[in-house]
């Protein structure tokens, strides 16, 4: 399992927040990190057809972690900027590279 993005003690709750929400998951991208003062903000390519924005409490593991999501369609991507598609672009050309190689285990990056 390559999950060298999850290593970091500051992202350590979002791999298994990411695991129990999405247990269909092979493949995940991180598209855009926010560290907030309490918190991060993630948001993710899942698979190659999700999009999900996780707020993970940096302090108290008590908190509920917030997660949205929703199916990539053209609705999400036209309200994307030039760079932000370029990284998703880069992120779904790797994730079908995943998800054709047949994975087994979930891939992290």
């Amino acid at each position: 399992m390559d999950n060298s993005l999850f290593n970091d003690e500051t992202r350590s709750g979002l791999l298994s927040v990411i695991q129990r929400f999405f247990p269909e998951m092979k493949t995940a991208y991180i598209l855009f990190w926010t560290p907030e003062q309490e918190e991060d903000i993630f948001s993710l390519l899942i698979n190659s057809d999700t999009i999900a924005s996780v707020e993970i409490d940096r302090y108290d593991d008590n908190v509920e972690t917030i997660i949205e999501s929703q199916k990539l369609d053209n609705t999400y991507l036209k309200g994307l900027r030039k760079i932000p598609q370029i990284k998703l672009a880069i992120a779904l050309e790797l994730a079908n590279v995943d998800l054709q190689e047949g994975l087994t285990e979930c891939k992290f990056r």
